[in-house]
């Protein structure tokens, strides 16, 4: 998937169905980034990337923070939406700015699990076309939460400042499947010293297991699912380190089905 963030101006309306609750209406402009990260931090810039059918993954730098997608009604933008990055930005500030220690207890970890799994559907609305599962974004929609059959981890980065971000989204699909959607989305994104990342199962495609990121478990710290407290950061990223990590997959098992998923 080409990752792109083309300026948009955040007073264009149009009418068309919005990406989230797919109902025929205004779309108003979703910032990629969250308005609250550019309003603490000013504008950045942002590293996309695109994993090519090779392997290769391939990237490119643009203007972040300011940057909106209009694939979003105002009823999901300024409600649940809306909603979801409040209950975060307290949580992720000091975390993505100054990089501080802190202790996520179940409530917090909810919340910074939705964002993340918010923000990773957000950023891809960038490029277009997006071949993001549809089925996740209409999921989020009803249940204004982290998807189910969602794995979510949170690591550290040195080397960068809060005014930096870094983002790569894939689509994964079951060896032998041939379903229309893809099978699973993973994304890995860096804002500031803060690393997200989440592994999702479209819905209907069995029961997520056991997940493993490989050489770099000691880097991230699993937030969701069955986690009711956690203390970040793990072992810090370097920017090499990082690069490395986007390039690793995660090892998934997906029970009930004949195949693991990898």
């Amino acid at each position: 998937m080409a990752f792109g963030a083309p300026q948009v101006s955040p007073e264009y309306v149009a009418v068309a169905q919005c990406t989230f609750c797919r109902a025929e209406e205004k779309l108003t402009g979703e910032h990629v980034f969250p308005n609250w990260l550019r309003t603490a931090v000013g504008d950045g810039g942002a590293q996309y990337f695109r994993r090519t059918p090779n392997g290769q993954v391939k990237h490119w730098a643009t203007l972040a923070y300011s940057a909106t997608v209009n694939d979003v009604c105002s009823t999901c933008n300024s409600g649940w939406m809306s909603r979801i990055e409040g209950a975060a930005a307290p949580v992720l500030l000091p975390m993505l700015i100054r990089g501080e220690a802190v202790t996520l207890d179940a409530s917090a970890l909810r919340a910074v699990s939705s964002w993340a799994m918010l923000r990773s559907l957000v950023v891809p609305l960038a490029s277009g076309p997006n071949d993001v599962p549809s089925d996740l974004y209409r999921t989020i929609e009803q249940t204004h939460t982290i998807t189910p059959n969602a794995a979510v981890w949170l690591g550290k980065l040195e080397g960068t400042d809060e005014r930096t971000a870094f983002f790569l989204g894939t689509t994964l699909n079951i060896t032998g499947t041939t379903h229309a959607q893809p099978d699973a989305f993973v994304a890995t994104m860096a804002i500031g010293k803060l690393v997200t990342r989440i592994f999702v199962l479209t819905p209907g495609r069995g029961d997520l297991g056991a997940v493993s990121n490989g050489p770099f478990d000691a880097f991230l710290v699993p937030i969701w699912p069955d986690v009711n407290s956690a203390a970040w950061p793990p072992k810090t990223l370097d920017v090499k380190g990082y690069a490395d990590l986007i390039r690793t997959l995660p090892l998934a098992h997906v029970a009930s089905l004949p195949v693991d998923l990898k």
